[in-house]
Parts: C-alpha cells; sequence; structure tokens
C-alpha cells in the first residue's frame, strides 16, 4: 500500500508542476508585444552583442587538393544573450524555459564564404 500512495504522490506533484498553456500564452504574448527582429536583442544599442559560433565537424565528403575544393558535413550553433527576451518565471506559473522559432527573433547574418560555387546565406528565410 505505501508503494502505491507514493506513486500516486509523485502524479500528482508533477501534475502540481507542469505548465499550463495560458502561461505559455500569456509569455509568448508578452514577449513579442513590440518585439522586432530587427533590432539588435540589447537594451543599450551603442554595446556590441557578442555571438558565441560552436562548429561540430561530422564528417569529410571530398578533399580535391588540385581543385582546392574541400566538401564537410557540419552543425554549427551560435548562442547570444536576448536582452528583450526576459521574464520572471514566477509571472508566469514557474514557466523559465520558452522555445520559440528563429523566424520571429534576431537571428545574426551568417554568411558561408569562399565556396568552390557561389556564397551562400545559412539560416532561414530569405528576408535579408
Amino acid at each position: 500500500m505505501k508503494i502505491l500512495y507514493g506513486i500516486f504522490s509523485l502524479g500528482l506533484l508533477s501534475m502540481h508542476l507542469a505548465q499550463r498553456v495560458e502561461d505559455t500564452r500569456a509569455l509568448n504574448s508578452a514577449l513579442l508585444t513590440n518585439y522586432s527582429r530587427n533590432v539588435k536583442p540589447k537594451l543599450n544599442q551603442t554595446e556590441p552583442l557578442q555571438v558565441f559560433l560552436e562548429f561540430q565537424l561530422l564528417g569529410i565528403i571530398e578533399f580535391d587538393e588540385v581543385l582546392a575544393k574541400l566538401s564537410v558535413i557540419a552543425v554549427t550553433f551560435l548562442y547570444w544573450r536576448d536582452e528583450l527576451m526576459t521574464w520572471n518565471p514566477e509571472d508566469y506559473g514557474g514557466l523559465d524555459v520558452f522555445y520559440i522559432a528563429s523566424q520571429k527573433v534576431w537571428t545574426p547574418n551568417l554568411v558561408l564564404v569562399n565556396t568552390v560555387k557561389d556564397i551562400k546565406k545559412i539560416g532561414f528565410g530569405d528576408d535579408w
């Protein structure tokens, strides 16, 4: 009987800690109201924004020394702090993690240069 009671108690605890969709909707609305993806995400616009880049090489597809061609498979991660996307979790039911589509927020322009063919933009959308 104690085991069933423990499992039942854990179920109630997890239900209590679950995030409500109303909190997520309210946070989404609050964060995107008056937000422009064309404005650098710094409170002080004269300060530079640090963007950190992580490059993970997954494999080499082709290496041609004569043509000076190197084809790889890689993943690039970019990290920065968006000072315009902050909130107090207590105001939103304890919600402290929020995922949003990259098309809705500021993202740095990233271009792959010195390619064998054309210069290519890296990222989503064609609005820059």
